[in-house]
C-alpha cells in the first residue's frame, strides 16, 4: 500500500470537513469534500486491487482508448462545428473558432486531457508489435498534439513543451534513437496538420499558424469575443487584448489568493470557498472569481500545510518514476511506463493551471490514484540508498560502452 498517499489525502479529507466551522459558502463546501473523498477512495481502491504490473497495463490501455475517443469528437467538432454534448448558449463562442470541448464545457479541461493522451500514446505505441496498431497511435498522438493548439490552451501548450523536452531528454540519455525518431515523426504529423487545418479555415486562434509555431503566447486560455471582425488586424487586436486581459485575471487571482491566506494566517478560507471570497473580499480587480491555477487554489482553500503535503505526493511520483527509469532498461515495460509517468507529471505542473478549478474533474483524480499505485506494483531493480547515482552512472557507462562496441 502507498501509506503516504492515502494518509495525505486522510489528512486532507478530515481537515476539508473541518473547514465547514468556517466557511460560508456550503454548496462550494460539499462539492469540494466530495472530490476529496473520491480522491481518497480510488488511492485506496487501486492500491488494494492492482496487485500485478498486468492490471496497470491495462488500466493504462482503457484510458487511452477513453481519451482516443474523445480525440476523436475532438476533430469531429472541428471540421463540423457540431457539438453533442455543449450547452446551447456555449454552442456559438465554440462554434465560431471551431474550438474542440467533446463532453467538458470548457477548453482548457479537454486540452489538459489530451495532454496526458499524447503521453499514453507514445506508451501503448510501445506495447503492440502490430505496425497497423502502432502507425494508429502515432497518428493519433500527432493528433493529440493538435487538438492542444486548437483549443487554444496555453497552460496545456507549455505542458506539451515540457513533456517533449522531457522525453527527448531521457531518450537521449538512454540513446534510444527509435523512440526520437518516432516523437519527430508525431511532431511534424501535428504541425502539418495544424497547417493544413490553418488554411482551411479551421485553425483560427491566431492570424497565422506561424504566429502559433513561432510562438505559444500568442495562444489565448479562453475565446476571444464572437462576432465578426473587420480584417485581421481588428481580429488580431482583439486577440491580444484578450490575453492581456486573461494574464492580468489570473496575476490579480493570485495576488488575492495570498491576501486571503493572510486573512487566514495561513491555514485557508475553507474547502470550496475560494469564489465566495473572491466575489466579497477582493481587493485586486478581477472579471472571474475562479482561481485558474491548482497549486494556488489548494494553497488559497487549505493552507500552507496542506499544499507542502500535496507536493509531497505529487513528488513522490515523480521521485518514484525516475529510479525506475533509470534502474529498468528502455525497452522493458516498467521502464517506459515512468518514463511516460514523469512526462505527464512535468506537463501538468502547468497543465493543472489551465482549468477554472480542478475539484469538479472526477476523471482526474482517479487518473491520480493510478499514478501513486505504481510504487507498490513497479519495484526499483537495487536499493535507493546513498550511492544510488553511483550505481546509475556505472550502469549507464557500462551500456554505453556495450552499444559502441556493438556499432
Amino acid at each position: 500500500m502507498n501509506i503516504y498517499a492515502i494518509s495525505f489525502h486522510s489528512v486532507w479529507l478530515l481537515y476539508a470537513i473541518l473547514t465547514v466551522f468556517w466557511i460560508k459558502d456550503y454548496s462550494h463546501w460539499f462539492k469540494s469534500v466530495y472530490f476529496l473523498g473520491l480522491s481518497l477512495f480510488s488511492i485506496i481502491f487501486f492500491n488494494y486491487f492492482f496487485k500485478e504490473k498486468k492490471q496497470i497495463k491495462v488500466a493504462m490501455i482503457l484510458i487511452t482508448i477513453i481519451l482516443v475517443i474523445n480525440s476523436v469528437i475532438g476533430i469531429y467538432e472541428v471540421f463540423s462545428s457540431n457539438y453533442f454534448f455543449l450547452s446551447n448558449e456555449l454552442v456559438s463562442n465554440y462554434s465560431y473558432y471551431h474550438l474542440p470541448v467533446s463532453w467538458f464545457n470548457n477548453t482548457n479541461d479537454f486540452a489538459m486531457l489530451m495532454l496526458i493522451g499524447f503521453n499514453l500514446c507514445l506508451f501503448c505505441k510501445n506495447l503492440f508489435t502490430n505496425k497497423v496498431i502502432r502507425i494508429f497511435f502515432l497518428i493519433d498522438g500527432s493528433l493529440m498534439i493538435s487538438l492542444i493548439f486548437l483549443a487554444g490552451s496555453r497552460a496545456n501548450v507549455f505542458g506539451l513543451a515540457i513533456s517533449v523536452i522531457l522525453l527527448i531528454c531521457f531518450y537521449i540519455i538512454k540513446r534510444a534513437k527509435k523512440q526520437i525518431f518516432d516523437l519527430a515523426i508525431i511532431m511534424m504529423l501535428a504541425i502539418l496538420s495544424l497547417f493544413v487545418l490553418n488554411q482551411m479555415g479551421l485553425y483560427r486562434q491566431g492570424t497565422s499558424i506561424t504566429s502559433t509555431v513561432s510562438g505559444v503566447y500568442q495562444m489565448i486560455s479562453t475565446p476571444a469575443e464572437v462576432g465578426e471582425q473587420s480584417g485581421t488586424t481588428q481580429q488580431t487586436i482583439t486577440i491580444h487584448e484578450n490575453i492581456d486581459e486573461s494574464i492580468n485575471t489570473r496575476i490579480n487571482l493570485i495576488k488575492n489568493g495570498l491576501y486571503f491566506l493572510y486573512r487566514t494566517y495561513g491555514f485557508g478560507v475553507g474547502s470550496g470557498n475560494i469564489e465566495y471570497w473572491m466575489e466579497n473580499y477582493a481587493i485586486f480587480p478581477i472579471s472571474t472569481i475562479n482561481m485558474h491555477n491548482w497549486w494556488f487554489e489548494i494553497l488559497t482553500a487549505y493552507g500552507v500545510l496542506i499544499l507542502i503535503g500535496y507536493l509531497i505526493f505529487y513528488g513522490r511520483i515523480i521521485l518514484h518514476a525516475m529510479v525506475i527509469a533509470f534502474t529498468y532498461p528502455l525497452d522493458s515495460r516498467e521502464s517506459q511506463l515512468s518514463i511516460i509517468t514523469i512526462c505527464i507529471m512535468g506537463g501538468l505542473i502547468f497543465g493543472l493551471i489551465s482549468s477554472s478549478s480542478n475539484f469538479g474533474s472526477e476523471w482526474l483524480c482517479v487518473f491520480m490514484a493510478v499514478l501513486s499505485s505504481l510504487s507498490i506494483i513497479i519495484k526499483p531493480k537495487f536499493r535507493v540508498d546513498a550511492n544510488f547515482f553511483e550505481k546509475i552512472a556505472i550502469r549507464f557507462s557500462y551500456l554505453g560502452q556495450m552499444r559502441d562496441l556493438e556499432q
